[in-house]
């Protein structure tokens, strides 16, 4: 198994179709773990306007590469917390992650809504989940 670090970022649709690009994960040796937000979610909207949780996966020889390639696709990854991932996780895509020896996209098929704390869910129209 790799022994791998993580940040989460929150990013909009266009960072979030920048930092996807297998080429560019292979490079640059990352992974991505991403989580679609509602477009009535905080921080998210319709369309391009779309916002995302990102976790970036990788090991810590490759940070400064990974910061440079985040950076040049305006995402400031070195901004945000860094936290090891624990061998044993728990989830699926953390160990698919360590011991898959290419880069990998995990992509939730569930949208989120961020809420702040005591803030109430905007319920939707039924249609509003099944388009």
């Amino acid at each position: 198994k790799k022994a791998l670090v993580k940040r989460l970022v929150l990013v909009r649709g266009p960072a979030m179709e920048a930092i996807s690009r297998p080429a560019l994960l292979e490079e640059h040796r990352y992974s991505l773990s991403c989580i679609p937000l509602a477009p009535w979610s905080r921080n998210s909207g319709e369309g391009s306007q779309r916002g995302w949780l990102v976790w970036v996966y990788y090991q810590r020889e490759d940070e400064q590469k990974v910061f440079s390639a985040m950076e040049s696709r305006g995402v400031n990854l070195a901004r945000q917390e860094r936290m090891a991932v624990d061998p044993d996780s728990p989830y699926e895509d953390e160990q698919i992650i360590m011991t898959c020896p290419q880069q990998s996209h995990h992509v939730s098929s569930w949208e989120h809504e961020l809420l702040v704390d005591g803030e109430e869910s905007k319920r939707q129209p039924e249609s509003s989940y099944w388009k």
